[in-house]
């Protein structure tokens, strides 16, 4: 199910980007985290559900928790997105492809060990 999940996250992510760069003209960046920002909120509820067990803590605290592990990633995201683009000349959509592997995968294990931790 994680797979399924980080899928439709992914293809949502990519939608918001396309949408906020290209169609609405943003800043890459600008454009890159608030994509971030809509589709972790979609990422959280899909994972509560489908993905991780609910962990010891209350949700207030998962989602807060959460949010952190998103904005660390979102961080990197957007650090590895500006070198690929900015720096290398890389697509975007393809820096994005990357950018998504390689923080999901940070993602996945700060979230399963930190936020949804029995």
């Amino acid at each position: 199910m994680f797979f399924l999940v980080g899928i439709i996250s992914f293809l949502f992510g990519i939608i918001f980007l396309k949408i906020f760069y290209k169609e609405l003209e943003l800043d890459l960046i600008l454009a890159n985290s608030l994509s971030f920002i809509l589709v972790s909120g979609i990422n959280f509820f899909l994972s509560i559900k489908f993905v991780f067990l609910r962990g010891k803590y209350s949700l207030k605290k998962e989602v807060v928790l959460f949010y952190v592990v998103a904005g660390s990633s979102l961080i990197l995201d957007n650090l590895i997105l500006y070198i690929l683009v900015e720096k290398i000349n890389i697509y975007y959509i393809l820096s994005k492809i990357c950018s998504v592997f390689i923080v999901s995968i940070l993602s996945f294990i700060l979230k399963k060990y930190l936020v949804f931790k029995k």
